[in-house]
């Protein structure tokens, strides 16, 4: 898993990062986990921030696949608080922009169960699928 740090209200934040191969077509998943480390706001108050961070953080997630081949999958633990792992998928407008890049949301969808299967089995294959942090394969 990879890090991507970025700011929210002037504080610093932290979430993972995993590529994952996506269940048909071309492109790839871009899973964001939400850490319990984060000593910041979650993702999902400052997704926009969240995906310029990590287009400007690892260019090699753009080298290959063209930014609107990426799909933007948030992935929340809660476990010891009793909510299960929820996974969403933010949509958004993207392109290059002056400071970097400028992301406009415009919708986030819920991961249905056929694509929610794939991330599990991809997260597992890339040894990013633990439940606590401190057994994340972090880079």
């Amino acid at each position: 898993m990879l890090l991507v740090r970025y700011r929210h209200a002037g504080r610093p934040s932290l979430c993972g990062l995993s590529l994952a191969r996506p269940l048909e077509g071309e492109g790839v998943l871009a899973i964001l986990h939400e850490l319990p480390e984060n000593p910041g706001v979650s993702i999902s108050v400052a997704i926009d921030r969240v995906i310029a961070a990590a287009l400007s953080q690892h260019p090699a997630l753009v080298a290959d696949t063209p930014f609107h081949h990426i799909r933007w999958i948030e992935r929340y633990y809660g476990i010891e608080d009793g909510i299960p792992e929820m996974l969403a998928e933010t949509v958004a407008d993207i392109s290059p922009g002056a400071d970097g890049w400028q992301v406009r949301p415009r919708d986030c969808l819920p991961v249905g169960s056929q694509l929610l299967r794939h991330i599990r089995l991809e997260l597992a294959r890339l040894g990013d699928d633990a439940d606590s942090a401190g057994c994340f394969n972090i880079h």
